[in-house]
């Protein structure tokens, strides 16, 4: 196949189709928390401006920590906590802590149900390195911060590294606004950072790669190779409708291939 057929087909697959705004959903899949909560309609609940199509990426890429003893996590922006009552509700033993920079957001803090909040500026690493000091690392970050293309970077570059645990979730929301001139203040913006570090999980494979020297069974096999600080403890990253999530595993090898 020429490149002109494969660029027919991506074309195609590029095509402009329409959709039509859908009639409000009103109930929740009774097996997500997230969604449980948001669609309650009871006087105890404490609202939340979220695009709902977000609850089921959080059940996705949350889920996996449900079974976990006191999951710890950190939400960047607080706005009334109606987010923080929804990650309770959602993690009945978690530690929660949020951060915003309106000082009236404390309020929002419920110590006695382990929920917390810290009042700061998401763009400062002083005091996101208060916050890590002060309640250690968390399994899940959320930022929903102040949208500004810079924070979003400087928060995940420092907390990915210095406060996210082993096999912790990083969540970005709202990376519509890197397309907003009001918000997209810094180049490269945080989607373009994304990309870049999606492409890094590739880096040994670059060059003069040689896939027989990644064999278990062969004596001629890397013994060792430089690679970033970014592929070492990079996971995953995963692009969803609005939402960047980028997972933290730190390898304590080389990739290998075996023949069994």
């Amino acid at each position: 196949m020429t490149d002109s057929h494969i660029e027919k087909l991506f074309s195609a697959f590029k095509q402009t189709t329409t959709l039509t705004f859908p009639q409000r959903k009103g109930a929740s899949d009774e097996n997500n928390p997230f969604e449980a909560y948001y669609y309650r309609e009871d006087a105890e609940k404490v609202k939340l401006d979220k695009w709902p199509h977000y609850l089921e990426i959080y059940e996705e890429v949350f889920a996996k920590f449900r079974n976990k003893e006191k999951v710890r996590i950190l939400e960047i922006g607080v706005h009334h906590g109606g987010s923080l009552h929804m990650l309770k509700h959602s993690f009945p033993d978690a530690y929660i802590v949020g951060v915003d920079i309106k000082p009236e957001c404390k309020a929002c803090e419920v110590p006695e149900d382990d929920i917390y909040v810290e009042i700061g500026d998401q763009g400062a690493v002083s005091f996101l390195e208060d916050v890590v000091s002060k309640h250690g690392q968390f399994d899940i970050v959320i930022d929903d911060g102040s949208h500004i293309a810079s924070h979003q970077k400087i928060s995940f570059l420092y907390l990915f590294l210095n406060g996210l645990s082993d096999s912790g979730v990083y969540l970005v929301e709202d990376v519509f606004v890197n397309y907003m001139k009001a918000f997209n203040d810094t180049n490269p913006n945080f989607m373009e950072m994304a990309y870049d570090l999606a492409r890094e999980l590739q880096s040994p494979y670059k060059g003069e790669f040689v896939p027989a020297r990644f064999r278990v069974d062969n004596e001629d096999k890397y013994q060792s190779l430089d690679v970033s600080i970014a592929y070492k403890n990079i996971h995953s990253i995963s692009f969803f409708d609005n939402i960047v999530t980028i997972s933290k595993k730190v390898r304590d090898g080389l990739p290998c291939m075996e023949y069994r």
